[in-house]
């Protein structure tokens, strides 16, 4: 509407006025245009590629590891392409479907990351850990540091990948000698 209120303008000048002006205001749009499209369409895929992610994680995936998706609303559209073996987990726990509520995803203390990896069955020794790069949105602090504290104390990394700003690593559980007790030699 902008555009077509400039050029109404434009066309009631002088005819002598009229072409030079038209042509600057035409490519100016045209170089506007161009530079919009060319940030908009800058990365190849969207900020969270679960296409990409899946893929990834089928081809590298074993049984009995589970996988955990943080925040909690990425599970959706990552269900929506996965079709590996194990249980999504959704960090701190599956979103609503009926209501929109971001304080849902904010991660309070590591007893809700356990109870996640409670809702997969059996021993896992490897987990995956699927996340976005969006700390906060909207206001709200998802709480990051408390995920990596924990996976810092009980896992070492195995496989990393990052996709557009978005992370797939594969966990493995590592034991830790109770306080007191040394390592025992040759490990």
């Amino acid at each position: 509407l902008v555009i077509l209120s400039v050029y109404t303008v434009i066309s009631l000048l002088p005819e002598q006025r009229l072409r030079p002006m038209l042509a600057g205001w035409t490519l100016r749009v045209a170089c506007g245009s161009v530079a919009s499209l060319v940030e908009t369409y800058s990365q190849p895929a969207k900020p969270w590629d679960a296409k990409r992610l899946a893929a990834f994680v089928e081809q590298y995936e074993h049984p009995g590891e589970p996988i955990l998706l943080f925040p909690a609303e990425l599970a959706l559209p990552f269900s929506y392409y996965y079709r590996g073996c194990n249980p999504l987990l959704p960090l701190p726990g599956p979103a609503s479907l009926v209501t929109y509520d971001l304080t849902r995803f904010v991660l309070k203390d590591e007893s809700e990351i356990e109870l996640a990896l409670d809702r997969a069955p059996g021993r896992h020794r490897k987990v995956w850990l699927l996340w976005n790069h969006l700390p906060a949105y909207m206001g709200v602090q998802y709480n990051y540091k408390v995920l990596e504290r924990y996976v810092e104390k009980n896992y070492e990394v195995e496989i990393e990948q990052s996709f557009n700003n978005s992370t797939a690593r594969l966990l493995r559980a590592v034991r830790r000698q109770p306080e007191g007790q040394k390592e025992p030699p040759g490990r």
